[in-house]
Parts: C-alpha cells; structure tokens; sequence
C-alpha cells in the first residue's frame, strides 16, 4: 500500500458554483478540482464518499453556520451509519505535477435545506488528521420560494430504491419555474436533487413519471396546454427537449412511467360524441409516439387508478356506474398490444377512493385494489387481489361525528391502508388502520389555507425509517415534513 505524503507543497483546492442566485430548496451545483501545481508527484485520498476527505463549510447573513461532508446524506439517510460510520481501508491515488482530481457535487444534496440569506462557502481537504487544506469562498444568495403547486406519484413496489419524484412550480419575481425534485426513498425530507428544469407561461398541471429503475438516465414530466399534451425530456438531470404531441390521442390519465429505455408510457381518455376511448400511448425517446387502442366504452370515466408492473405494462382500476372494472394491458412486441378487462366488484354506495398497488403476495407479485366506498356514517375499505377478483379484506371506518373529507389512501408493505382526512375546519387528521384518528396539523395550520397540497408518503420497507410520512406546503413557501407512523419491523413484509 503506497503511503500518503506529508510533503504536499503545491497542493491546491478549487470550488466553483454554477450560479450566485437560487430557490431554496434548488439543486446548487458545486465544482471541486484538487490540483498539483508542484514539481513532485503527490500521494492524495480520491474524492469519494468512501474516504470523505473533503469537507464543506458555509456561513449565511444571518449568523448560521453550516458543516456537511461527502458522506453527510448517508448520514442523514441511514440512523445506523450515523451511530458507526463503515471502516474502511482509504483508497489512495497519485497526482503527478499538473495532474488534478475533481468532483461534482450538489450543495443541496450535503447541506439539504438551506434558509434564505446571503452565503459564504469553502471547501477544506483533510491532508492528514490535523491538518486540512482550504479552497477559495464562493458566495451565493437563496431566496424564498414559493411553491404554488406540488405532484407527487409513488410507486411502492419500486419504492425501496428509486427516490421519491415531484414536480413542483415555482412563482418566480419574472414568471413561472418547473422544479423536479427527488427525495430519498428513506427519509422523505432528505433532498437528493432538486433540479430547475425550465420556465412556464402560466400554472400547469405539471406530472412527473415514474422511473422505472433507479440510476436510469432518461426520464420525464409533462402537461397539457391548450389543445396539446407538452412533453420534457430529460436526460442525466437536464432538460433535453420539449415535445409537442396533438391532443387528438386524448388527455392523459396519470400517473405515467418511463420505462428503462426511456420509453415513456401512458394510458390517455378520449370522449367524442357518445363514446370514451383509452388509449396506450408509447413515446420512444426521441422517436414517433406509437398508440394502441386498448378500450371503449359509452359511459364517462369516474374515478380511476393506474399502475405499472415490472415490465412497464399499465393496469388501470375504474368505475362505471357503481362498478369498479380492471383492465390489464400486456405489450407482447413492438406491434402487439392487448387489453382484457374484468369486472372487479358491484358496489351499491358512492366510491370515494380507488388505489392500485404493486405488491409480493403468499409468495408471488400481484397487483391489489384498494376501494373506500360510503355506507352512512361510516367508510367502508376493501383489499381485492385484482387477478382473481377475490376479496381478501375490509375495514370499517366511523365518521359520522368528524365530518371528514378522505383525500388520499395508501397502502403499506404488507397492504395495510393508512388514510388523511381534512374536516370542515380545516384540520387534517390521519387514521392508521388498527388505531384511532389522530390530528396532524397544529392549531394554527389550515388546510385549504396556509397549509397546501397535503400528500402522504411511505419509505422504503428497508429503511430504518419505514414509516408513513406527511409533507405539505406551509405558507405557500416551506415544504413541511411530519412522521406519522413508524412501521415496526414485524409490520415490514416481503416485497
């Protein structure tokens, strides 16, 4: 093993940024280089999270003080490394004279959330255990933000790896910023990105797709303007290419997928004269979009819901006239495409909420149904296995007393339902399947009010923080995080 040099004259840090403004919460892209000005080769750590050699250190306007490093995310991630940091053995490299080693790094993804201020920030690089070299300060301002819209998919079955995607709009001091931001699968609140993609003439109903493999570098969000569907592409984090796609193939039915080839796909609803066409919408990145007819039917869509399996083939969970049906599409090759539907149940009560999930089952990957339907005082939650149509469980739910509107259900690991409701004061209140109600929003938090787009989410089974999650958007400016349950470990299942 070759040693390191005490001997490091000539040895210089450099940081650079992309920019001097950003929103808070926005992805700041930092540049580090570690170069040998001298005239001997030097012996150096690499610039990994492994060997966390480098350290950064910021100070705002306002007095704060900030200390991250490489490994500062894992840390954030992972409460076991944060007890006992993994030993290793230090990887070692020479840098001969005019050689350097550099790194991208997102200040975001070190710091995570910075407040608003004025900052200074340097880098120091440990060249042994007391002494470091110091980069020059680059300084930059974060401004508030002002988030005026949030959408968020979660895939579960994907869930324990790939990072949880939204799209957000920013209502900047000249117009309209698209956001996709990434947050670890994890911990809900911890940023791994969160990348400006591109500027808007008004507010949209901006929806991100669902990766479907973690690390993939293709990926996309779309919205509908006027009488087309707009189409981003996206490739390594930055904006490709913006598509234009007549709105003749219908409006999207949402969430979409993009399949590891960058193949993006979705299912889209067209209502001409007396009849409703669905259609399976597959866009080639960069390529013609292909379009199979997939189902027709006379009545309107009610309520609906869409996943997507391992293989990237949509199955879709509707209701018509007080009967949820289910359509499965297989995709067998380029030209052949075939939809089969079933009918799943005959519900006589008004359905309040239908949720499709990806879930391993006695052994096997299914997909479930989960339908809310109202019974008087009372909501009624049903777990179908949508292949056999067999009804595996129910829950029963008293609301005669609260009031409460239901406005999302998910479900865990072992396909326990978890519901947030909101009451006629604004209050949200959260209702895990075997507890009671509980309220989650303080006293002066209203929702609609200062509090926006409620969402619930769930962290990965694998995590040490497996549990239910709630974020909304604070004042029209913070993204507010809150535990709701933790998911103890008899409760994590086999996915």
């Amino acid at each position: 093993m070759v040693k390191k040099l005490t001997d490091n004259t000539g040895l210089i840090l450099s940081l650079s940024i992309d920019r001097d403004r950003f929103v808070r919460y926005e992805s700041i892209k930092a540049h580090v280089s570690l170069i040998n000005k001298g005239l001997k080769n030097i012996v150096i750590e690499d610039l990994t999270p492994t060997n966390n050699p480098l350290f950064f250190i910021a100070s705002n306007s306002i007095g704060g003080g900030f200390k991250a490093s490489l490994q500062s995310f894992w840390l954030r991630d992972d409460e076991n490394m944060r007890l006992s940091p993994p030993a290793v053995e230090k990887s070692l490299t020479v840098l001969k004279p005019g050689q350097f080693k550099e790194v991208d790094v997102d200040l975001i993804n070190i710091f995570n959330d910075l407040p608003e201020g004025d900052y200074i920030v340097y880098a120091s690089y440990r060249l042994c255990t007391l002494s470091f070299l110091r980069s020059n300060n680059v300084s930059f301002r974060i401004v508030k933000a002002k988030p005026i819209y949030s959408k968020t998919f979660q895939d579960y079955a994907r869930n324990s790896m790939v990072p949880i995607r939204t799209s957000w709009i920013n209502e900047g001091d000249d117009g309209f910023y698209v956001f996709l931001m990434d947050c670890s699968c994890n911990q809900p609140s911890n940023i791994v990105s969160n990348h400006r993609l591109l500027k808007i003439d008004c507010l949209r109903d901006v929806t991100p797709s669902i990766l479907s493999t973690y690390g993939q570098s293709v990926e996309h969000v779309l919205w509908v303007g006027g009488d087309a569907l707009y189409l981003a592409e996206i490739l390594d984090g930055s904006l490709k290419n913006i598509r234009r796609i007549s709105k003749s193939i219908g409006s999207p039915l949402l969430p979409p997928i993009t399949a590891e080839d960058g193949e993006l796909r979705l299912l889209t609803f067209l209502r001409e004269e007396s009849e409703s066409t669905v259609y399976f919408v597959r866009i080639p990145f960069g390529e013609d979009l292909r379009i199979d007819e997939v189902l027709r039917f006379r009545e309107l869509l009610d309520r609906y819901s869409i996943v997507f399996d391992m293989d990237c083939n949509p199955h879709l969970a509707y209701s018509l006239n007080g009967k949820i049906h289910y359509l499965n599409v297989k995709v067998h090759d380029q030209f052949s495409v075939e939809g089969v539907v079933n009918v799943l149940a005959n519900v006589g009560s008004p359905i309040i909420d239908l949720h499709l999930s990806n879930t391993w089952m006695n052994g096997k990957y299914c997909v479930v149904l989960n339908y809310v339907v109202q019974e008087n005082n009372r909501l009624c939650s049903y777990l179908v296995d949508v292949e056999n149509g067999k009804h595996i469980s129910h829950l029963y739910i008293p609301v005669e007393n609260m009031n409460l509107k239901l406005l999302q259900v998910i479900l865990d690991y072992n396909c326990n339902p978890y519901f947030l409701f909101q009451d006629n004061y604004g209050a949200l209140w959260f209702k895990p399947y075997s507890n009671e109600f509980i309220k989650v929003t303080e006293e002066d938090e209203k929702c609609p009010g200062n509090v926006g787009y409620p969402t619930m989410l769930i962290s990965s089974k694998y995590s040490f923080n497996y549990g239910v999650y709630l974020r909304y958007i604070k004042n029209k400016s913070i993204f507010t995080y809150r535990k709701l349950k933790e998911i103890e470990s008899s409760e994590r299942g086999g996915l």
